[in-house]
């Protein structure tokens, strides 16, 4: 029997980016490596999804330099803008891609830009051998893009088991966001619902990179100013850093338009930590969307009552900890997901 062939992994720019995205591919493939499963990682240039040229030529060479009969995992924030390059090394390796969501589903597109990035995808998703999704909403999403269910795993993220919450033990009810400051995670609504709550007993701390949208997180945190030093942005924060923010938060709160999955909602259910969020994308379908409480995407008014309603009534607020505390002896680990992960390879590679 031959040996078995060489795994790779491409990230699209920096690996350390302080997102859900990147956060699963790094603990997937630190939980692949525990079980003796190294990949050699490529890492392409910063611009993804709209990589300029200098990017493009450099990703070109990458992909050129990794051997045939390799199987290679693709991150989607890239594979889904490269699919020429995708159809070049199906022809001499073995692909996956991994989508975290489409490109399209992106929150503030315009109509040229989403169709664009549509056909993109798809064209790129028709050269995969196999497509790992973190969802079973997202799998159910890439049938528009012509991916059949044979040839997509859903993989949900994993999560360590934690500390439970213990609250922030005062009068004022700490709420916890753990979102990347851009349009999607719906930022401007929860200051539009915090600015229609009846009382004034709360605080908020926002935890995420404000540098991927610059302009968007300008305009959020200078609409936050009318609330003073009750909101707060921690910038984005190392995982070993969030613990606390965790377990001396009261509620957490998500107000994303869309979620391929929601780790930061998982992360808190790891705490026993309550959850308010939105029904967004695949959220009500995960474990840690059902033991939420869940308002629609967009509507500040929803959102407010919901909100209202946690802060003002403990018995409330502790109704939904149970739930989470109960959800939390179900959430999948980082190496559950490794071992479906390393599943998918060994079969790609017998193909």
């Amino acid at each position: 029997m031959g040996a078995e062939p060489a795994f790779h992994f491409v990230f699209p720019g920096d690996p350390e980016t302080r997102t859900g995205g990147y956060a699963y591919d790094r603990e997937v493939l630190a939980a692949l490596e525990r079980a003796g499963r190294k990949a050699a990682v490529h890492v392409l240039p910063d611009g993804f999804p709209a990589p300029p040229k200098a990017t493009l030529t450099r990703t070109a060479k990458i992909f050129a330099a990794i051997p045939d009969g390799s199987v290679v995992v693709i991150d989607g924030l890239a594979f889904g803008v490269l699919p020429d390059m995708a159809a070049d090394l199906a022809r001499r390796t073995r692909v996956v891609a991994l989508v975290h969501h489409p490109l399209a589903d992106e929150t503030g597109l315009d109509e040229e830009t989403r169709g664009r990035l549509f056909a993109s995808e798809k064209k790129a998703l028709s050269h995969a051998d196999q497509v790992i999704v973190t969802s079973g909403y997202t799998a159910q999403r890439l049938r528009d893009f012509g991916v059949g269910d044979g040839r997509i795993t859903a993989i949900e993220p994993g999560t360590a088991r934690q500390e439970l919450a213990s609250g922030s033990g005062g009068p004022m009810v700490s709420l916890l966001t753990v979102a990347t400051v851009t349009p999607r995670k719906g930022f401007l609504t929860l200051l539009q619902a915090l600015a229609l709550l009846p009382s004034d007993n709360w605080r908020l701390s926002c935890v995420g990179d404000t540098a991927l949208a610059p302009d968007h997180a300008a305009e959020v945190m200078a609409q936050a100013r009318i609330f003073g030093d009750r909101v707060t942005f921690h910038g984005a924060l190392p995982a070993d850093a969030l613990g606390p923010f965790y377990r001396g938060a009261d509620l957490l709160v998500s107000p994303s338009y869309y979620e391929g999955y929601g780790m930061a909602l998982a992360e808190a259910v790891a705490h026993g930590l309550p959850v308010l969020a939105t029904t967004g994308g695949a959220v009500p379908h995960t474990t840690a969307g059902k033991a939420a409480r869940l308002v629609p995407p967009a509507d500040a008014e929803a959102l407010a009552s919901a909100l209202a309603d946690l802060i003002s009534d403990m018995s409330v607020r502790q109704a939904l900890t149970d739930r989470s505390r109960a959800a939390r002896l179900t959430l999948p680990t980082w190496d559950d997901a490794a071992n479906a992960f390393a599943e998918v390879l060994q079969t790609v590679a017998q193909r």
